[in-house]
């Protein structure tokens, strides 16, 4: 993975994070914090990660077909 890879993966991670902070906060009305946070962690990381990697393989492949085009 390069920086820039890295960089936008990060990213996508933390907006994940921060909605899904925000909604269960908001079902528990008050702020969850870092329990959200690491529920998130345990619930979804592992997938995200597998849909994050093979959205990203799946754009290398379309850029590589068109590169031979």
């Amino acid at each position: 993975m390069t920086d820039e890879e890295y960089k936008k993966y990060m990213s996508d991670q933390i907006k994940e994070i921060e909605i899904h902070k925000w909604i269960e906060s908001e079902k528990a009305h008050r702020d969850l914090g870092e329990e959200a946070i690491k529920d998130w962690i345990m619930k979804h990381a592992k997938e995200f990660r597998e849909k994050w990697d093979n959205d990203t393989n799946k754009n290398k492949s379309n850029n590589d077909s068109d590169e031979k085009l």
